[in-house]
């Protein structure tokens, strides 16, 4: 006897999908891949089940596109990576957490709030899921919804809001919900429930938390761990900052780091240029950078 297929739903969580997002932009940026490469990208050996599934759920969030010969980072996925706004990536958060149609039936199903384990277990299983994947879809579910709701930067979640989404807005969507409804709300004057606030501020991750139980302990560490990849290593801002002016070190040294014969013509003007430059301006150029250009003065 054949074993049950469960209907289709996302093998990994939302803040799972935007993990993975991130990696494979970092090796692809928006070109269109193939989904070997893929696979690769987002830290699989190959294709099997487990990069399959992680592929599928990307698609379902929205957050890839298919193309001619493969997939590429959606105008959604993009607005997670790299949003013009706080606005625009709350958007896309919500926008990404309703595509899948089963997140946003349970959602319906669902209005007065997050249900328990035992409900959503009840609820799937009439709707002919596996009793294998019971599990899976409950955890990516909520997951997901905790990210909108308690991890979402800067805004709260009401899941009644749904039911005013008409059929050409969902149709609009693909599927997903009216996102444009979502927008910051101020967290309650007495802390009744945690509150969780994460937003970029020039190069900085900023949360602000206020947890009232274990639980939201646990889902600050995963917004957090999904925000991780957006950041500099701590050895990549050490570099930066140890790296000196081209006018603050001499020119042998600066063009000893050019790789090839061109390379070392365009570092041989590039520092003249910054030492002619830093002069002009009153830079306190040392000495000895001054003495490779004697005929460069005040």
């Amino acid at each position: 006897m054949a074993r049950p297929r469960s209907p289709n739903y996302p093998a990994i969580s939302l803040p799972e999908a935007i993990e993975r997002l991130h990696k494979l932009f970092k090796r692809a940026q928006r070109q269109t891949i193939t989904r070997e490469q893929a696979a690769e990208a987002m830290g699989y050996d190959g294709l099997h089940g487990g990069s399959l599934g992680a592929l599928s759920a990307l698609l379902k969030f929205g957050l890839l596109e298919k193309g001619a010969n493969g997939v590429r980072v959606s105008d959604r996925g993009i607005a997670i990576i790299a949003p013009e706004d706080d606005e625009e990536r709350n958007l896309a958060f919500a926008d990404a957490a309703f595509s899948p149609s089963l997140f946003k039936e349970l959602t319906e199903r669902f209005l007065g709030g997050m249900p328990s384990d035992e409900k959503l277990r009840s609820y799937l299983i009439r709707k002919n899921f596996s009793s294998s994947a019971l599990d899976r879809v409950i955890r990516s579910y909520r997951e997901t919804m905790e990210l909108v709701s308690d991890e979402g930067p800067g805004y709260t979640f009401d899941p009644t809001i749904i039911q005013s989404v008409g059929t050409e807005r969902e149709t609009d969507m693909a599927g997903g919900v009216g996102a444009s409804q979502f927008r910051p709300q101020a967290p309650p004057s007495v802390l009744t429930a945690s509150v969780l606030r994460v937003s970029f501020t020039d190069d900085r991750l900023e949360v602000t938390a206020g947890l009232i139980d274990a639980e939201a302990v646990d889902r600050l560490i995963k917004v957090l761990e999904a925000n991780k990849p957006l950041l500099p290593q701590k050895a990549d801002i050490a570099e930066l900052q140890a790296e000196p002016e081209p006018w603050q070190v001499r020119r042998g040294a600066f063009v000893a780091k050019a790789s090839d014969h061109n390379a070392h013509v365009e570092r041989m003007e590039l520092h003249r240029v910054a030492v002619m430059d830093a002069v002009r301006k009153g830079k306190p150029v040392p000495d000895e950078v001054r003495a490779d250009y004697p005929d460069v003065t005040d």
